[in-house]
């Protein structure tokens, strides 16, 4: 859901960068024409395509848009995987996937959006990233993020994690 300052920064985001393809056709055509209306502050134009990048950049990223696949599910929490992450590197295989809980755990968790990596051969993974949030499927507050990787560990059968496993591998 967008609130309604990020929707204005968007809209002048996309307004500024809309000015300055207007005036670089102006300037090639060897007219200024059209100019006047941007800025003479080039770095307040540079700071609102910027923002305007990041802005769109997070609408598109945002895990609320993924098309989570549920994979596995328990009397604990529901897996599961965004098949549009699935990316193969040789020997490795990454994915993001999201452990909605079904009861927030002690420090308001609700849910746990992991990237990670598997060896498929191997049968083991680790997290690259881990983000808890307040809500489910990733919604809610940010509560933690970490970026360190973990250690490789085993992942044992019939587990949720030997689903998570099996739907990135086999893809």
């Amino acid at each position: 859901m967008l609130t309604h300052g990020l929707v204005r920064v968007v809209l002048y985001g996309m307004f500024t960068v809309l000015q300055i393809r207007f005036c670089l056709l102006a300037l090639a055509g060897g007219t200024r024409h059209g100019c006047a209306m941007i800025s003479a502050d080039p770095m307040s134009e540079a700071k609102a395509v910027k923002k305007f990048l990041i802005v769109s950049l997070l609408i598109v990223t945002n895990p609320a848009c993924a098309e989570w696949v549920q994979v596995y599910e328990n009397d604990e929490a529901r897996f599961y995987v965004d098949p549009a992450t699935i990316r193969k590197d040789p020997g490795v295989r990454r994915a993001s996937d999201l452990k909605d809980l079904k009861k927030p755990d002690r420090d308001g968790t609700k849910s746990r959006l992991a990237q990670r990596e598997y060896e498929c051969k191997a049968g083991r993974s680790r997290i690259l990233s881990l983000s808890t949030f307040s809500a489910t499927m990733a919604g809610g507050k940010t509560l933690s993020n970490t970026d360190d990787p973990s250690a490789w560990v085993d992942i044992p059968a019939n587990t949720a994690y030997a689903a998570i496993l099996k739907k990135v591998c086999t893809r």
